[in-house]
C-alpha cells in the first residue's frame, strides 16, 4: 500500500532506477549459480590472496586484543591515526614525496569518497565577488566520457555535471582507444573541479603521463583541484598493463581503496588531499559515518608496514588478471570473426568495453534479451551521462567482467555472440 506522504528533492537520487542500483541489485539478489555473471566489478577470488589475509585475521585474533582494538570502539572521524602514520609512510615512499598522516583521510570505500568529493567542490558557493557576497553555482568536469557509473547519482544538486565526449582513435581491425578533446575542453568559472578515473571504469583506458599533467596545468591554472580516482590504479591493485609515473601535490586529490585487492566487504578506502580538505572530509564523517570503518585495518596494516602487500600484487593480483584478460580476449577474437565489434585497448582495470557498430537495439534492450539467457551483462548507456541520448555510440556499447572463471566468460560470450548476431 503506497503512503501519502510527502518525499523530498534529496529522496529523488535514491527512488529512481540509477545503473549503481541496477548493478547492485543484480549483485545481490541473482544466484550466481544461476547466471553467467559478467556484470559488476567484484574482485576476484583468488586463493592465494584469500589465504594470505586469512592467516593474517587468524594471528590477530589468536593475539587476543582484535576486537578491543579494532571493533569494541570508534576510531577519530579522520581514521585510526596509527592506520594514518603506517599509510603516509607508505604513499610517501610510493610517490617519492612527503604525504603527512593530516593529508590522509579514511572513508568506507570509494563510493562514501567521491558522495563527499563532489559535493564539496560542487553545488552552491557563497564566494565574496567586489566586495559582496554572491551565491554562485559550481560543477564537476569530466574530461571524457564514458566514466565510472557510480558518479552520476551522487550530486545532492542537480546539473552538477560537465562532460566532454572522448573522440574515438581505431587502433588496428579490433581495438580502439579513447582520446581527451583538448582542443574543446573549456574551464570556466563554474567549475569546481577536474576528474576522472584511471584506469577507467567502464573502459579500461588508462590516461597516460602527459595527458594527466595537461589536466593537471588546466586545474592549477583555474585554481581547483584535480580529482583521481584509483580504485583500479595505483598503488593498490595496480590493475595498469603500461607503465606510468604517478605524482602528487597538495593541488591534487587521489582516491584510493582496498576494495580490489579483495576485501570489498571491510568497505575500507581513503583520500589523500591537502589538509583543508582533510579536515572538511573528517567533519563529513562525523556527521555522517560517526567515525570509518575500522573492521579491516588490523589485516591491512601489517602487510603495508613491512610492504607485503606489495608483493602480493605483484606476484598474485596483477598476474591473475593478466591472464584472466589474456583468456578472455582469445575467447572474443575466436567468436568475433568479421562481425563490426570492437574492443576498447585493456589498459587496465577488470573488464572489457565492447563495441557494437551498427547495433539495431539499445544495450539497455540488449541487456533486458540476455538476462533472458541467464547472461548479465552492464549496459553502456549509464556511463555516457550527458550525451547518453545524444550519441549513437552511447547506445552501442557495454561492460564485462573479464576475471570470471574460464567457463563463465566462455559460453557467456557465445551466448552474447549469437545475440548480436541477430541484432545488427
Amino acid at each position: 500500500m503506497k503512503t501519502n506522504w510527502s518525499y523530498s528533492n534529496f529522496s529523488k537520487n535514491y527512488e529512481s532506477n540509477s545503473g549503481i542500483l541496477q548493478l547492485m541489485n543484480d549483485l545481490g539478489k541473482l544466484n550466481p549459480n544461476d547466471y553467467f555473471m559478467l556484470g559488476g566489478g567484484t574482485p576476484s577470488h583468488i586463493e592465494n590472496v584469500s589465504l594470505y589475509f586469512n592467516e593474517i585475521l587468524k594471528k590477530k585474533i589468536n593475539q587476543g586484543n582484535y576486537f578491543n582494538r579494532y571493533l569494541f570502539k570508534y576510531s577519530s572521524p579522520q581514521g585510526e591515526e596509527s592506520f594514518r602514520e603506517i599509510l603516509a609512510s607508505y604513499f610517501t615512499d610510493f610517490f617519492k614525496t612527503k604525504i603527512s598522516k593530516k593529508n590522509i583521510t579514511l572513508t568506507n570505500g570509494s563510493q562514501n569518497s567521491f558522495y563527499a568529493l563532489f559535493n564539496i567542490f560542487s553545488g552552491k558557493f557563497s564566494e565574496k565577488l567586489n566586495g559582496k557576497f554572491a551565491t554562485q553555482k559550481k560543477k564537476i568536469l569530466f574530461p571524457l566520457v564514458p566514466e565510472y557509473i557510480g558518479y552520476e547519482d551522487i550530486f545532492l544538486e542537480s546539473d552538477c555535471l560537465v562532460t566532454y565526449k572522448a573522440k574515438i582513435k581505431p587502433l588496428d581491425d579490433l581495438f580502439f582507444k579513447y582520446k581527451i578533446d583538448f582542443a574543446k575542453i573549456k574551464i570556466t568559472k563554474d567549475i569546481g573541479a577536474i576528474a576522472f578515473s584511471n584506469p577507467c571504469n567502464p573502459s579500461g583506458n588508462v590516461l597516460n603521463d602527459d595527458e594527466i599533467k595537461t589536466l593537471y596545468r588546466l586545474a592549477q591554472q583555474n585554481n581547483i583541484p584535480l580529482i583521481i580516482d584509483n580504485a583500479y590504479g595505483n598503488p593498490f591493485p595496480k590493475v595498469i598493463y603500461r607503465e606510468n609515473q604517478p605524482f602528487w601535490d597538495e593541488n591534487i586529490i587521489y582516491t584510493f581503496s582496498f576494495s580490489k585487492i579483495g576485501l570489498p566487504g571491510i568497505r575500507t578506502g581513503g583520500v589523500i588531499a591537502h589538509e583543508e580538505v582533510s579536515k572538511i572530509l573528517s567533519g563529513y564523517n562525523a556527521i555522517a559515518n560517526l567515525s570509518p570503518s575500522v573492521m579491516g585495518l588490523g589485516v591491512l596494516e601489517d602487510s603495508l608496514a613491512n610492504r607485503e602487500i606489495d608483493a602480493l600484487i605483484k606476484n598474485e593480483i596483477v598476474p591473475f588478471y593478466k591472464r584472466k584478460r589474456d583468456i578472455a580476449l582469445a575467447l572474443f577474437k575466436k567468436l568475433r570473426n568479421d562481425l563490426p565489434i570492437y574492443l576498447h585497448e585493456v589498459g587496465g582495470s577488470f573488464f572489457l568495453w565492447v563495441w557494437v557498430k551498427g547495433l539495431k537495439i539499445s544495450t539497455l534492450e540488449l541487456y533486458e534479451e540476455l538476462k533472458k539467457e541467464k547472461v548479465i551483462i552492464v549496459p553502456g548507456e549509464y556511463f555516457f551521462y550527458q550525451f547518453k541520448d545524444k550519441w549513437d555510440h552511447a547506445t552501442q556499447c557495454f561492460r564485462l567482467h573479464y576475471g570470471v572463471e574460464e567457463k563463465t566468460i566462455s559460453a557467456g560470450l557465445e551466448i552474447i555472440f549469437q545475440k548480436i548476431k541477430k541484432m545488427i
